[in-house]
């Protein structure tokens, strides 16, 4: 019997390279991810930390480092686009999320008792 495979994948059935080495070195896009703050935090909040992860989960997202908290309702446009609106503290926020290459774009809209704050974040992509 005679079976045709791959070296690579011979290679890895022999436990001679680890599954790394199977896993394609294509870029990642969207905004699932490790993003890092580019500048200065805004004094809200509502605000996303220093750094998170976006987390494709399915038809939405979550943002890592958030356990235990509400990750509220996502409505994913595309790979690239998506919108999370969640409650904190008896305020509604909503959050639009934009990857434009390694740049995410983050605008943020808070509502509470008739007050309104809008603000945007942008986030570099981590490698």
């Amino acid at each position: 019997m005679r079976i045709d495979a791959h070296p690579l994948v011979v290679a890895a059935a022999l436990g001679l390279l680890g599954p790394a080495a199977l896993a394609e070195d294509d870029p990642v896009e969207g905004i699932g991810g490790e993003w890092s703050r580019e500048g200065a935090a805004p004094a809200a909040a509502a605000s996303l930390g220093a750094s998170f992860e976006v987390i494709p989960v399915e038809e939405h997202f979550v943002i890592g480092g958030l356990e235990g908290e509400d990750q509220g309702t996502w409505t994913r446009m595309s790979e690239a686009r998506a919108v999370q609106v969640v409650s904190l503290d008896g305020r509604e926020v909503r959050r639009s999320f934009a990857a434009e290459g390694d740049v995410l774009v983050v605008r943020t809209h808070v509502q509470a008792e008739g007050a309104e704050a809008s603000y945007v974040e942008r986030f570099n992509r981590r490698s």
